[in-house]
């Protein structure tokens, strides 16, 4: 069984003013996604998560034993191991473009060379522990469909540009293309369940647990079927 999950945001006290105000303290908050993951992922399972799963990278290498299934990370704006996480949460509308993002790098060498080794370390410590990583943010996997039907899904963190306010600068520029499929993704939060061809599997608006591949399959499929 798979299943599908983004923005559990664990140790990031500060998303309790977001949407979460249930909890009295972070620690409520994370006890509760743990428990709800926990009882409906197997052992065998496998779990995507579609980024932005702890505030920082020590809690997450601290939460994550403690999850069931076997993990796939897509990275979030907020993961410390994507590519653009030192340029900051809230967009950087001063970097419009790929240009732009190389010309900052360019610009602090030393730093740019000690982000990406401190990235690169990360990243083999995650798959050192046996979870399956996508650094880059998006990456794509076959989904069955109802009626035995099987199709090529795109994933990311970041949804489409236009269907995100907050989507701009250098989160623009980080954004995937258009699918031309259906796209899986995280990041807003209760902003949207669906928004034209993308779904949100973020635990804001699936009870504050992981959804399953079968009901995410049959969102997919109604999407299809009306071209």
């Amino acid at each position: 069984m798979r299943w599908w999950t983004s923005d559990t945001h664990f140790g990031h006290e500060s998303i309790l003013g977001f949407g979460r105000e249930r909890w009295a303290s972070i620690g409520e908050h994370d006890r509760d996604l743990v428990d709800n993951w926990n009882d409906v992922v197997g052992a065998g399972d496998e779990v995507w998560h579609l980024g932005d799963v702890a505030w920082g990278f020590d809690r997450l290498i601290e939460v994550l034993p403690t999850l069931k299934g076997r993990i796939t990370l897509v990275a979030g704006n907020h993961d410390s191991w994507w590519p653009h996480y030192r340029r900051g949460f809230v967009a950087d509308e001063s970097l419009n473009s790929r240009m732009d993002m190389l010309a900052e790098d360019l610009s602090y060498p030393m730093r740019t060379l000690a982000d990406w080794r401190r990235r690169r370390d990360e990243v083999a410590r995650l798959r050192a522990m046996g979870v399956t990583v996508h650094p880059s943010g998006s990456t794509a996997t076959t989904m069955r469909l109802p009626g035995n039907r099987t199709i090529d899904v795109d994933v990311s963190h970041l949804p489409e540009v236009g269907s995100d306010p907050y989507l701009v600068g250098h989160l623009a520029v980080a954004a995937p293309a258009p699918t031309k499929t259906v796209r899986v993704c995280g990041h807003v939060h209760s902003l949207w369940a669906r928004h034209g061809r993308s779904i949100n599997v973020g635990v804001d608006v699936n009870g504050w647990a992981p959804a399953s591949d079968d009901d995410l399959a049959a969102e997919v499929g109604r999407i299809i079927d009306a071209g």
